[in-house]
Formats: C-alpha cells, structure tokens, sequence
C-alpha cells in the first residue's frame, strides 16, 4: 500500500523517507520470516506499534512492524517461511497492513528488488546452504547472490 523512498506522510502530508515497503493485508493474517534467523527484537517500538526485528546473518536483518501480536520470542530461531506474528495495525497505523524493512550492512534496500511482480517471494531451485538473495534487475534478469555479495555490492555504492 506504500513504496520504498520518499513519499507524502500519512499523516502529516510533509515529505518525509519510508524505509519499507507497506503491504496491505487483513487483520490477524499470518506474518512469515522471510528468510532463516534469529529474533532479535519483539517488542511495541514506538510509531512500529509491535515490531519483529530478525538477525540474518552476515549484516542482514529484516522488521515487521504494526503486528497485532507476535508467535515468537527474543532469542527464537525462525525458519524461512515460519509464521512469526499476525497482522494488524499498532503504533502509527491508517490500518491493517505489515510494515516490511530489509537492511543490509545498516542500509535500507528497497525489499522489491528482493520480489517478484506477482508478491511471491523468490526462491532458489537448490537447498541453500548459505544465506542467498535473488537479485531482479530493472530489465527483470534474475541471479543468485550470496548476503557476503550483496553486502559487498551495497557497502560500495
């Protein structure tokens, strides 16, 4: 229901930066890890009302935020795909949907570079036995990159 970027303030109108993406969904849907880690941070943060904060690994950490309530616990390790709390609209919310951030070596990334048109997550033919991204360019090329590569990638940009 929101983009990545700059964007009007729902609630103020003035310009102001959105580090996620917002994706609408009913109340009380299930919210998944979107990739294997460790929860760092379950806990009402603020204008993120109830907030999930995974470690992946090698810079990588993903929040979900305006939770109505959570399924796991500081110190939990979460499987991708695992339901990890349900949808809501807490904290600073115009209604129910998941605030969604990825973060890379302490950067905001633009979670849709991270999935496809169709909202799918993207997922690899082979078991992974390393954290992997798939990486969709702007003409829609698809690869497998390590989190150590994308990290790499981003930190010189």
């Amino acid at each position: 229901t929101d983009r990545f970027g700059y964007r009007s303030d729902p609630f103020t109108g003035q310009r102001s930066y959105h580090p996620a993406i917002d994706i609408s969904t009913d109340y009380g849907q299930p919210v998944v890890a979107t990739a294997d880690g460790t929860i760092v941070s379950a806990e009402r943060s603020g204008a993120y009302g109830n907030l999930i904060e995974i470690d992946h690994n090698f810079g990588r950490v993903t929040r979900y935020g305006h939770l109505s309530e959570f399924a796991t616990t500081v110190g939990d390790r979460v499987q991708r795909g695992q339901v990890i709390g349900f949808a809501g609209a807490t904290g600073r919310a115009t209604g129910s949907h998941v605030h969604y951030e990825v973060w890379v070596s302490s950067r905001a990334v633009n979670p849709l570079q991270l999935i496809q048109p169709s909202g799918q997550l993207r997922r690899t033919d082979h078991t992974l036995t390393t954290p992997e991204f798939i990486r969709v360019t702007p003409d829609s090329s698809i690869s497998v990159i390590s989190a150590q590569t994308l990290a790499a990638t981003l930190g010189s940009q």
